[in-house]
């Protein structure tokens, strides 16, 4: 019997290859589950332990690890190297760090001399990218559970605003140092007082004019400002009105009322997360160009990146 043609045509090479049960080409759905492992888990599992284990030995927050190892967040550099110098050395630090309870440290054997490790680390956590998590977890949390998601719009709509006085900190601070060391006092007066002097200011430092109030993106921002306001001020609020349901309608009317003057909406919330984010990668791109030099840990986008950076060194304690 001859033997069968050989596939020549594209689809014919494409049609013999998935007719080969030895040899079918990988879909994206199996490239997306063959990522490349976190650090974290391959050295985890290579020394064999749990998560549970790995982070008590290594004084690691467990949540943290699990964090690593399922790709929510990276270690910083700090922590990459503290993971490096696990993979090289995991049980000299495992006797290094196992505490007996009273401060000092077990060694291997008795008749070796017990030590303290003194570690000195100083860094920066930057509070807004940690306060826009907070933002984004409450979507996931709002979209999971549309009915009934006032709390989660609340909370995204409140802590959309906090993110945005955190950066003003951020890249005021670098925009103008001597300024953001008294910048308590300097914010007091006028014409710079209170939260609407500093928008201005660091408007000015980034030579952006001011957008109008009453379009978005930044009509958003003092929407969120008077938010902020009434729950600083929050009182309890009477009400009455008079609803009409049953006859022919299908579900229940919720009777509940709902405080801040109806300023948080599911819409609003959303509107909230994008004008916000918009405002502030705004001034962020406009920042960047008057930084010289380029500070690294400033980065191209404003809310995504390190959470914190930090420079450490360990040496056993005289």
């Amino acid at each position: 019997m001859p033997d069968q043609a050989s596939p020549t045509s594209p689809e014919q090479i494409e049609a013999a290859a998935y007719s080969d049960p030895d040899a079918i080409p990988l879909s994206p759905d199996d490239l997306q589950r063959m990522r490349r492992s976190p650090r974290a888990k391959i050295i985890r599992r290579a020394l064999g332990l749990t998560q549970e284990e790995f982070a008590a030995r290594y004084r690691i927050p467990v949540g943290t690890l699990r964090d690593w190892e399922q790709g929510r967040t990276e270690p910083d550099q700090t922590a990459r190297a503290y993971l490096m110098a696990i993979a090289r050395d995991a049980e000299g630090l495992r006797r290094a760090l196992a505490s007996d309870g009273d401060g000092t440290l077990k060694t291997g054997s008795a008749a070796e001399q017990k030590q303290l490790l003194r570690t000195d680390i100083e860094g920066e956590v930057f509070v807004h990218r940690q306060l826009w998590r907070v933002v984004l977890r409450q979507v996931d949390r709002a979209a999971a559970t549309p009915k009934g998601a006032f709390l989660d719009d609340l909370v995204t709509m409140v802590f959309a605003f906090h993110t945005l006085e955190a950066y003003l900190n951020f890249v005021g601070e670098r925009l103008d140092p001597h300024l953001w060391k008294n910048e308590r006092d300097f914010f007091r007066r006028e014409p710079y007082r209170g939260f609407e002097g500093k928008v201005r200011k660091v408007l000015e430092l980034t030579d952006l004019p001011e957008p109008s109030r009453s379009s978005r993106p930044y009509g958003t921002v003092w929407l969120l400002k008077e938010l902020r306001d009434l729950i600083v001020h929050a009182k309890p609020e009477k009400f009455s009105r008079t609803v009409y349901h049953g006859g022919l309608a299908e579900e229940e009317p919720n009777l509940t009322h709902l405080p801040f003057g109806g300023l948080v909406t599911a819409e609003n919330a959303r509107i909230a997360v994008h004008d916000v984010e918009a405002f502030i990668e705004g001034i962020h791109s406009a920042a960047a160009a008057t930084l010289v030099p380029a500070d690294v840990w400033f980065g191209d986008k404003a809310l995504s990146g390190p959470l914190q950076r930090g420079t450490g060194s360990t040496a056993v304690a005289t």
